[in-house]
């Protein structure tokens, strides 16, 4: 069996599992190699396998005694393949040089076939230890569908390129899980969550969406977005006191604590994935999409009204979102006691659910029902109120992530990165509150990490790691704030992260940026414990990042806006050989729009450049352009 590092859980038995055999059935073995070890023929705890570097091992069980069966594991030596070199006969190399937790370096060689090509193929290779077996290198193309990036830096092109690739891998036809259909595939012109997830989940899809996918995929974000929601079964008839139409159209909860909805209230995420679809989706086809999102929006936001909201408090009560293991986040005695975290308020949810009120308001509006969009901006409004009054901590200067449960309600001095930052990018935050997020959030040597702090005795998961698509956000956060600090570590952690993993992985360790840390001494801690390549969420922040954040273009009611984000330190680092970088081929509604940014010339001051012009077809506009203003064809100059 080729196994990578960790630290492995493993078990002798039959295919049905009729049969076990371990080595103590009282307590688990972590086995050496080329040892024997007696095995008891009675069920008990998994053994364990250590290892360093991915190498195949061969399990073998010498049965000589069918009483007194042995175990042996070997490490064999990796077979010789022929060495392969992915840059061999390509126009342009470069070498970029990352620094370790530990003092070391690793190095990522990129390359282009042919870089005056209209469509790249590249190559990249890295000489970081890979989270999961398989080759050193990763070759993918530029697509004719999507942008492109020409900014006379061959990684970042690249990683953009890249970017664009995972996102193509995770549009299929199809999807499955073993826990939905019995395991078979169900027809769906989706995106899927990663390498490792092949179902939709209503969270990853809507944070993913709004960050990035949206707009480069409008009709695959819609289909997906559809298929998380769900009318009552064929012969459930809507009990009486339920809210909302007969058919009972609501968005799924699908993965949370306690068996999910109401514990797990953040299914309302949605939302920020449907307003960027709805700004995406040509007319004729947003049309029936408003509507429908409409429907499902009202029919949850009333359920949840009934089900999830603590009227005294004025918030909604639930799990974090997307923060769903709770060992990971929650104190130790919580993680039995489901009716505390039930009964807690959590900010990230809340923030959630004002998202979902915001823009039912405009959809009722937009629809002519002007009383129900009355009804939704004055929850949204007091729930705004409720969300400051209750979960700001003035002496942390930052919101609390989550309160007591029951009736205590006091806001815990624990903080979330993804919280933090969708208060600000939902204008929740005020001007003074956003300052001092940004300035007083903790952020490590290789980024900022989603909780803090850290909680001990955990693995590697949400405790202790950055999630890149929760480093967008925050990017987004520092960019409408103007924190240059928070926004140049946010383009570090993600640039490095799909450079020296070849893939925009779905978690790191905060404190090395490696995707499994390995601990010796504490094996329990290992992790993170799953990870996977091109995590939809992960890959949304990286194209949101480059198209909303470098380049400034982000979509709005009739129209677009242009507004870089260029750092002093990121024009210095990634574009300091060049005076003029470009977006070229973004398809925003029948339109192709280019984009040019030309720049000031390189300083080691600190801060972000400020925006002197925006220029359409040689005429001046400001940075919101409107539709009308845009031909087939068009280049916006900055």
């Amino acid at each position: 069996i080729l196994i990578s590092p960790g630290n492995h859980a493993f078990k002798v038995g039959s295919k049905d599992w009729t049969s076990e055999w371990v080595i103590d059935p009282n307590a688990s073995v972590r086995v050496a190699t080329d040892t024997d070890y007696r095995m008891d023929t009675s069920a008990g705890p998994e053994d364990y396998l250590f290892v360093k570097t991915t190498a195949p091992y061969k399990f073998s069980v010498d049965v000589s005694d069918p009483k007194a069966p042995k175990l042996r594991v070997t490490r064999l030596q990796n077979p010789a393949v022929a060495a392969i070199d992915p840059h061999k006969g390509h126009q342009q190399q470069l070498s970029v040089a990352y620094p370790t937790f530990d003092g070391k370096q690793e190095t990522v060689r990129f390359s282009v076939q042919d870089a005056g090509a209209p469509l790249r193929a590249y190559a990249q290779s890295t000489t970081m230890q890979l989270r999961d077996p398989g080759p050193q290198y990763a070759v993918y193309s530029e697509s004719a569908g999507l942008p492109v990036a020409r900014t006379g830096n061959l990684s970042f092109d690249a990683l953009f390129a890249l970017a664009g690739a995972e996102m193509k891998q995770d549009s299929v036809s199809e999807i499955k899980d073993g826990n939905y259909n019995g395991g078979a595939a169900i027809p769906c012109e989706c995106f899927e969550t990663g390498e490792k997830w092949h179902y939709v989940w209503t969270r990853d899809l809507s944070y993913a969406a709004d960050l990035g996918l949206a707009m480069l995929d409008p009709a695959r974000t819609r289909n997906s977005l559809d298929f998380k929601l769900s009318s009552f079964r064929k012969g459930v008839v809507k009990a009486p006191q339920l809210a909302g139409s007969a058919d009972g159209l609501q968005i799924i909860q699908d993965t949370g604590s306690g068996g999910s909805w109401p514990v797990s209230t953040d299914r309302i995420t949605w939302a920020f994935g449907a307003e960027e679809a709805l700004k995406s989706l040509p007319a004729a086809e947003r049309k029936p999409f408003a509507a429908r999102a409409l429907k499902a929006l009202s029919n949850t936001i009333d359920n949840d009204r009934i089900a999830a909201f603590d009227k005294a408090a004025g918030l909604y009560t639930g799990e974090q979102s997307f923060l769903d293991w709770r060992d990971q986040s929650y104190a130790a005695w919580i993680v039995n006691d489901l009716s505390s975290m039930a009964s807690s308020k959590s900010l990230s949810t809340n923030v959630g659910h004002y998202k979902a009120l915001t823009l039912a308001a405009s959809l009722a509006a937009e629809h002519g029902d002007n009383a129900r969009a009355a009804k939704y901006n004055g929850w949204a409004r007091d729930l705004k109120k409720a969300i400051n009054k209750r979960l700001w901590l003035p002496g942390a200067g930052m919101y609390s992530s989550l309160t007591a449960g029951h009736f205590d309600g006091a806001p815990m001095h624990k903080f979330d990165w993804l919280g933090q930052a969708l208060a600000i990018v939902t204008g929740i935050a005020d001007e003074a509150k956003a300052r001092s997020i940004l300035a007083r959030y903790p952020h490590g040597p290789m980024g900022a990490p989603v909780i803090y702090p850290q909680q001990q005795g955990m693995p590697v998961y949400h405790n202790r790691a950055m999630w890149p698509f929760v480093t967008a956000y925050g990017l987004k956060a520092a960019a409408m704030a103007g924190n240059a600090s928070v926004a140049d570590a946010a383009y570090d952690t993600l640039m490095r992260g799909a450079s020296v993993n070849l893939s925009n992985m779905e978690n790191l360790e905060w404190l090395s940026g490696q995707p499994l840390l390995l601990d010796e001494t504490n094996p329990s801690l290992i992790g993170p414990v799953i990870n996977s390549r091109r995590q939809l969420w992960s890959v949304g922040a990286y194209l949101g990042m480059v198209v909303e954040n470098v380049f400034g273009v982000s979509l709005e009611a009739g129209g677009i806006r242009v507004r870089p984000f260029i750092t002093a330190k990121l024009r210095r680092d990634a574009f300091g050989k060049t005076d003029a970088i470009s977006l070229q081929r973004l398809r925003l509604h029948g339109k192709q729009v280019d984009v040019r940014v030309e720049l000031p010339p390189v300083s080691q001051a600190g801060g972000y450049y400020e925006i002197a012009t925006v220029v359409v077809h040689g005429v001046p506009v400001s940075q919101q352009v409107r539709w009308d203003q845009l031909k087939a064809a068009n280049t916006i100059s900055v």
